[in-house]
Order: C-alpha cells, then sequence, then structure tokens
C-alpha cells in the first residue's frame, strides 16, 4: 500500500528487501536483486551521491532525508533512510517533474528580474496594467516622473493615480485593446498635484496562447518640449513688444483663407 518505492539493506548494503513500486521504477528482477549488494542489483540507480547519503544516514544514526540526481537516468529522487540496528529502511520518491517545474519557475523569475531591472534603468516611466487599469508593475521612472512609489501604485487603480476622468481611461484602454497600441500626448498628474504632459505609448502584451494580457505604456515627459515649441511659435509669429501677430502669421493666415476660398 506503500505508494513510493522501499528498500530495506543489511549492514553489508544487500538488498533483503524491495516493494512492487521500486520494482516497477527501477525495472528490475526481484528475485535476481535480492540478497545482492544493492547498487549493482538496482544497476544505474545508486551512484555515489546515493551511496554517499546512505553512509551519512548510517553515521547518523537517525532519520536522514536526500535529494539527489540519478544523471544517468536523467531523473531526481528525493530519499529518506531510517537506519536500525543491522538494518536500514530507505523511501524513494520520483521528484523529478517537480525538480524541472522548480527549475523552469526559478528560471522564469530569474529572467523577469532581469527584464525589470533593465526596466528600472530606462528614464521614460514604464507601467504594466490589466484590463481594468489596475497597475501590474512601475518601474523606477515611473517613481521619478508621479512620485508614487512601486508600492504604492501596483493594485491601484491609474485614475486613482493621475487624477484622470474614467471615460477616458476606459476609452484609451478600448483604443489599445482594438488597435494593439496607441501613441498619444496626455495631461497627467503627479502626487503633488502638478500637471504635465506626456507622449503616452501603449502596447497591447498577449500570453503564449495568443490572447490579450495587459497593457505596456511607456511615458516621456515633454512639457519643457512643448513650451519650447510654443516658446518658438511665439517668437516666430507674434511682435515681441506688442504681443500682436505679426506680418508673418498674417500671411501664413491670408494663404490659408485664400486656398480655402477657392475651393
Amino acid at each position: 500500500s506503500i505508494s513510493d518505492c522501499f528498500i530495506s539493506v543489511d549492514s553489508e548494503n544487500r538488498l533483503v528487501y524491495i516493494n512492487d513500486a521500486a520494482i516497477a521504477e527501477f525495472g528490475i528482477n526481484r528475485q535476481l536483486a535480492l540478497h545482492h549488494e544493492v547498487s549493482p542489483a538496482i544497476s544505474g540507480f545508486f551512484p555515489e551521491s546515493v551511496l554517499a547519503g546512505l553512509r551519512a544516514a548510517a553515521t547518523a544514526g537517525s532519520a536522514y532525508e536526500f535529494e539527489a540526481q540519478i544523471e544517468e537516468q536523467h531523473l531526481w529522487y528525493r530519499i529518506r533512510c531510517f537506519p536500525r540496528p543491522e538494518r536500514m529502511s530507505i523511501f524513494f520518491r520520483n521528484i523529478t517533474e517537480a525538480v524541472l517545474s522548480r527549475r523552469d519557475l526559478e528560471a522564469a523569475a530569474n529572467q523577469v528580474r532581469e527584464q525589470s531591472e533593465l526596466l528600472d534603468k530606462a528614464q521614460d516611466a514604464i507601467f504594466i496594467s490589466d484590463y481594468d487599469g489596475c497597475v501590474l508593475y512601475w518601474n523606477k521612472g515611473a517613481e521619478r516622473l508621479y512620485g508614487w512609489s512601486a508600492e504604492e501604485a501596483k493594485g491601484r487603480l491609474l485614475v486613482d493615480l493621475f487624477h484622470q476622468n474614467c471615460a477616458e481611461v476606459s476609452a484609451a484602454l478600448a483604443s489599445v485593446s482594438d488597435l494593439g497600441e496607441l501613441t498619444c500626448e496626455l495631461s497627467k498628474c503627479h502626487k503633488d498635484g502638478r500637471v504635465f504632459i506626456v507622449e503616452s505609448r501603449s502596447t497591447l502584451l498577449r500570453g503564449a496562447d495568443g490572447s490579450p494580457r495587459s497593457i505596456l505604456t511607456i511615458n516621456t515627459d515633454i512639457t519643457d518640449r512643448k513650451a519650447a515649441a510654443a516658446k518658438t511659435f511665439r517668437l516666430a509669429f507674434y511682435d515681441s513688444l506688442t504681443d500682436l501677430p505679426n506680418r508673418t502669421l498674417f500671411r501664413e493666415r491670408m494663404a490659408e483663407a485664400l486656398k480655402k476660398s477657392s475651393r
């Protein structure tokens, strides 16, 4: 009734008992294996790493547990040893799938961490939100631009962080969902209430199956650029003394009017 592989060895490491689960796992013949030294009896499953664990258990004289990789079989086992006088009971559990899953998760976590570190080095504000506008990721650039720390921003709605109209945010999210991306200029609000202009670039992120997953947004503060452009326009088209439209602007407006009238 034991689901784990179970064997028992004597003080000379000879196999004295093996259950059905171990017979199936190791692919051996019970009668041929019994009363033989365990390493050759169960060939390929007792490398030096496992034998070292068994020796450590015998030395400890108490319950001992360890994980071991059977490289020849490309398998991982959790092994529990229970030493007794003249005998040791050993339980094997195949944990290969769990170990590989754990390694995949660790690799994925490392990849996410590396990507996050790269995004944090960007000067732009970068954040990821779900379809409800709830913040999932908030980089260092977003912390600098908006004043909210990542801890404060995550889990909150964009409308609350930026003090935006719900309808505007919903419309923007819908556009990204329909078009796959959206670039526009928006007025955003800092945590302290200051308002500034950003160039916002949003991209729809999809999962491995192609289904929409979240929205990645990059915001660049263009307040100074817009102010400089406005100043340049005023210098070009308005008199610096009277602040009235100059001849250049008059000619442009006249040309536009004539063009419209000729249609």
